[in-house]
């Protein structure tokens, strides 16, 4: 049986293992199943397709989209992918829901970083109200009530989860803290009351509490009455108005961090499909030297990608910085959602830089700057190979000859980068000034266009002074003829 047939059957099997616990509401044992399926053949369409469905269940939607986008570029007539990502174009109140209810949850998780678990335990409540398949919420949301004890709530909320999928280990893990903390709090003891004193045991002890004496006078239970409304007073004014006072300073706040998962969220499911589709050029070992370097061309290109996406998302990257790397990207070694993303920064960061570059590249020409010249004009011939109807390749090749670098092995290929662009010009632009200009370049000669057109005018004024010195030829032989 050939290799090949081996991992494919291997395949199928944690397919098969991963199905069936699917059935019996075991997502994450389904989950471990299909993600080794998709190990021993990245191609398993249906393994990716069911593995989709599992993150989805989960409240995982970020993965669950990446699935089906990949099953959609190894496949586009697949109809299980397809189908899934109609259903989540066709209803935008559903992801819209599914955005608003993972922003809660990622503001509960921030309030229980912060120890505020009166308000996680808000945000979390609204985020399994609008979501209720959302795992994750109904697993915090379960350890806050077990935190502060109340088991019973902690039970209930654990017991969503387990509907979501039965056999997941951290939410078996609370359920046993529950378990724990209600054997724990359920240790009181017999409790007997006398007349003038009540006792119960605790912990193996016996514990006498006194019991107030009925004789004692009005005024000191009028005293005490007045104590505890006071004391009950100040809780409900703490309970009630600071709330709302701590809302003011928090308000802000929130709105920013919404803000920024609403960023980061769009973001999500493109950048996890970018390093799934990176992962795929890493896992193939039987490619050949050829292909060799073009995984790798592809694998840089993929990087770069991330890592502007990340670096323009979270504010760390300027325009400027986030283009000196997107020249490198090679575009066609994408795939299409690559493509997609690097189509998207061109268009929206490439055509301000290139004038801003080229005008750059000018100004230091007119001075003699060759060097800075040849940094601005190599950017835009990355971006634009024949920007300004190849003017802007005719002034980087001259720029290399007439660039007298210091070291002799720099100089030697820049001149051979100079003939490569002067060839390519005489190919792209044939019989015109440009391509006049390229040949005086490699015959010795860097020339700009600007001193061909002057070159042009003088033969042109030439060429008139001839025809009149003829006619004058003409009239002085008829004189003597007659």
């Amino acid at each position: 049986m050939a290799y090949s047939e081996k991992l494919a059957r291997q395949s199928n099997g944690w397919y098969n293992d991963g199905l069936t616990k699917a059935q019996i509401r075991d997502l994450s044992g389904a989950q471990e199943s299909l993600e080794r399926a998709i190990e021993y053949d990245r191609t398993n369409i249906q393994a990716r397709n069911l593995l989709g469905l599992i993150y989805y269940g989960r409240g995982q939607t970020g993965e669950a989209i990446a699935q089906w986008i990949l099953c959609q570029n190894m496949d586009p007539a697949d109809r299980m992918s397809g189908y899934f990502m109609r259903r989540m174009k066709e209803d935008p109140d559903e992801i819209n829901a599914i955005n608003i209810s993972l922003r809660k949850y990622n503001q509960g998780l921030r309030y229980c970083r912060e120890h505020h678990l009166d308000m996680a335990q808000l945000q979390l409540s609204e985020a399994v109200e609008i979501n209720p398949g959302l795992l994750c919420a109904w697993q915090l949301l379960a350890l806050i009530y077990i935190t502060k004890k109340q088991y019973s709530k902690a039970r209930r909320a654990l017991k969503q989860a387990r509907m979501i999928d039965e056999g997941d280990q951290l939410t078996l893990a609370y359920l046993e803290e529950v378990g724990k903390g209600r054997a724990r709090r359920g240790e009181g003891a017999n409790v007997r009351a006398g007349r003038h004193a009540v006792a119960y045991t605790r912990d193996h002890e016996t514990i006498i509490r006194p019991v107030a004496n009925e004789s004692d006078s009005g005024t000191s239970r009028i005293w005490s009455n007045l104590v505890i409304g006071l004391i009950v007073g100040t809780a409900v004014v703490f309970l009630l108005i600071g709330p709302l006072i701590r809302s003011r300073s928090t308000r802000q706040a929130s709105k920013e961090l919404a803000a920024y998962t609403d960023k980061i969220a769009a973001q999500d499911a493109q950048i996890k499909a970018l390093k799934t589709e990176l992962e795929e050029y890493r896992m193939d070992a039987d490619l050949n030297a050829k292909t060799i370097k073009e995984g790798t061309s592809a694998q840089q290109s993929y990087e770069i990608l991330m890592e502007v996406t990340s670096g323009l998302n979270s504010g760390e990257m300027t325009a400027d910085q986030a283009i000196d790397k997107l020249v490198d990207v090679s575009p066609e070694r994408l795939g299409d959602l690559g493509k997609q993303r690097y189509e998207k920064y061109a268009e929206q960061l490439f055509p301000a830089a290139l004038t801003k570059y080229y005008g750059q590249a000018k100004e230091s020409y007119s001075v003699g700057n060759y060097a800075y010249v040849i940094d601005r004009l190599t950017k835009v011939l990355k971006m634009e190979e024949d920007y300004e109807d190849g003017e802007a390749m005719l002034m980087l090749a001259n720029a290399y000859m007439k660039y007298n670098n210091e070291d002799e092995k720099a100089l030697e290929e820049g001149r051979e980068k100079a003939k490569e662009l002067y060839t390519l010009i005489l190919k792209n632009h044939p019989d015109t000034d440009l391509a006049k200009a390229a040949q005086k370049g490699l015959d010795g000669t860097p020339t700009d266009v600007s001193e061909l057109e002057g070159e042009g005018e003088t033969e042109e004024g030439d060429g008139t002074e001839t025809p009149e010195g003829g006619d004058q030829e003409t009239d002085t032989a008829s004189g003597e003829g007659a």
